[in-house]
């Protein structure tokens, strides 16, 4: 090659060079559309929804559910609960007349009715009969009962240690529930009248419960 061609030829061979550096850059420099980065974002979230929800279905850091997890969980809520150590609710009994019961003294009473009209003759009998609701159905009380304090409102019929039998028949009772320091002569005397008498003497704590249930029997 001569002196005179040479600096033709480095121009040339240097042109050559930039528009393959040119091409090469531009190609490598180009930006890719965003169109396809948001379809694979919606594709992927699309997946990942349909992972989390179809039955069987595994996806990391997901919780796989099945059909039959999601039918007992329904089942669960729907079912009411009862607490630890609770108990069914009582069945409400009813009474069946004539009925015959024993009181406390050993007595055997015939009950032929449903008492309507009850005088109690210690303090303890009082409570019983109220503590059960029966507040409406007593027309008398000893003169010691005071509690609950609705009882201070009936009329005082009877001492605890003697009974006014007069004032007592006057009250128009179809049963008392009389105590241990009744005396028998008195309830013979009621008992000859036709009324019904129930004795109540408990011994101890248990004897308390049999008496709520004897009176609440008793009264229906």
């Amino acid at each position: 090659m001569s002196r005179a061609n040479a600096p033709f030829h480095r121009v040339w061979l240097l042109s050559i060079l930039l528009l393959f550096c040119v091409t090469a850059c531009g190609s490598a420099g180009t930006t890719p559309t965003a169109a396809p980065v948001a379809t694979t974002i919606a594709a992927v979230a699309s997946t990942a929804t349909t992972q989390a929800v179809t039955p069987g279905a595994t996806t990391i850091g997901l919780p796989t559910t099945t059909s039959a997890t999601v039918t007992r969980a329904a089942t669960t809520a729907a079912t009411p609960t009862r607490p630890a150590g609770a108990t069914p609710a009582a069945t409400p009994r009813t009474t069946a007349y004539p009925l015959t019961v024993q009181d406390d003294a050993g007595r055997t009473v015939k009950v032929n009715q449903r008492p309507q009209r009850i005088v109690s003759l210690a303090p303890s009998n009082t409570e019983i009969l109220f503590a059960l609701g029966l507040s409406d159905r007593v027309v008398g009380v000893d003169t010691i009962s005071n509690y609950p304090p609705e009882a201070a409102n009936k009329p005082k019929i009877s001492n605890y240690s003697s009974t006014n039998l007069e004032q007592l028949l006057a009250a128009n009772p179809d049963m008392v529930v009389a105590a241990g320091i009744t005396r028998p002569d008195v309830i013979t005397a009621l008992e000859s009248r036709g009324l019904v008498v129930i004795v109540l003497k408990p011994a101890d704590f248990p004897g308390v419960l049999n008496n709520i249930s004897l009176i609440g029997q008793v009264a229906d």
